[in-house]
């Protein structure tokens, strides 16, 4: 893996907590080691990835989807829109990210109606309206099955907090 400042940053601040054992010590040490070991499982993760040039087309293929929430987006064009043949770009996309880019597009879209819900009172319909969906109910239903619960008893656990 090599030297990491993350892992490195980490671990220090791991032992320093170890040792002085104030409040809340154990704690801090299951973050710290969570860190760890999540930065070294990122780091094995993406070093095939390292100096591949493919990996750029995906982050502007990624790009375009988050600027386009609001269409609804055929992943062929999307490949062609960053120069690439669809069957490569999948699986491509696929192995970087572990979406599909269909369901990385509906993941973004999901996320999207979930900043929504909590920050504006947009009805259900204007929402699905601005991320793209055929129906409001082609949204519920793609909301629950990601959530587990409608986004409006998603939108009604933020008020009762």
């Amino acid at each position: 893996m090599g030297i990491s400042d993350t892992v490195c940053s980490a671990f220090n601040k791991a032992l320093e907590a170890a040792s002085t054992e104030k409040p809340a010590h154990q704690q801090q040490l299951a973050g710290f080691a969570t860190l760890i070991v999540c930065s070294i499982y990122a780091k094995a993760i993406q070093q095939p990835y390292k100096d591949n040039p493919e990996i750029d087309y995906i982050n502007l293929a990624r790009k375009y989807m988050r600027e386009n929430l609001s269409r609804a987006l055929c992943m062929e064009d999307v490949a062609k829109e960053i120069g690439m043949g669809y069957s490569k770009f999948r699986k491509v996309f696929r192995n970087y990210t572990g979406f599909s880019p269909t369901q990385y597009f509906l993941n973004l879209k999901l996320e999207k109606a979930k900043d929504y819900l909590s920050n504006t009172h947009l009805s259900c319909k204007e929402i699905a309206f601005r991320l793209g969906f055929d129906s409001t109910a082609y949204f519920n239903k793609m909301f629950r099955q990601r959530n587990n619960i409608t986004p409006q008893e998603f939108r009604g656990q933020l008020t009762q907090k």
